[in-house]
């Protein structure tokens, strides 16, 4: 809550990403739950070849993701969302690429908690984003997206033996909408509206 009225140099609160979206990676961040952190306008780069600037911020890896954009607000209401509720108000779906980093190094990033790399934007440098796509009005699109597999290719070439080079999107909570659900309830729960951001 503090970085979001703390963004001028980030730009504008434009969105969110959930994180720790499996069992291993909320062991790993010590969490019986995914979390969420503030996405910005100044963060979110649409050109396919963006450079990172490695003096700048610590980068620690990339991440393939669903971008989701919402076509309508999912108000408070007396049950939680469920997945089928939330892949009804997605209109558009952007195949992205999260530039993972820390604003700190050495020391600092070494003596980090998982809270404190958490308050850090979630881990988020900036994201990629690609083409959009049409989420489609039979919410086929929203449907088959657990069953879309993701490899990251460098210079034409598959690494080799690289950890995280593949996956799917099975391997958000099962699904990407049951990561947008819990995203749309927490942020509920928190008294955030999901109509503004």
């Amino acid at each position: 809550a503090a970085l979001t009225k703390t963004s001028s140099m980030l730009g504008d609160h434009v969105g969110w990403k959930c994180g720790a979206c499996n069992l291993a990676a909320q062991a790993g961040m010590q969490l019986s739950e995914p979390f969420r952190a503030p996405l910005f306008k100044d963060r979110i780069f649409t050109e396919p070849r963006t450079a990172v600037d490695l003096g700048r911020t610590n980068v620690t890896l990339l991440e393939a993701e669903f971008g989701l954009v919402l076509s309508k607000s999912l108000p408070p209401r007396g049950s939680p969302y469920t997945a089928a509720d939330v892949m009804d108000a997605v209109s558009v779906v952007i195949p992205s690429v999260e530039v993972c980093a820390s604003r700190w190094s050495g020391v600092a990033f070494e003596q980090s908690t998982p809270l404190q790399r958490l308050a850090d934007g979630g881990g988020n440098d900036s994201c990629v984003i690609g083409e959009a796509f049409d989420a489609g009005r039979s919410g086929e699109t929203m449907s088959q997206l657990a069953d879309v597999r993701v490899r990251f290719v460098i210079n034409g070439k598959e690494p080799d033996g690289l950890p995280g080079s593949r996956g799917s999107g099975a391997a958000v909570l099962g699904h990407p909408a049951n990561a947008l659900a819990w995203l749309a309830n927490s942020l509920i729960e928190g008294h955030t509206s999901t109509q503004a951001s």
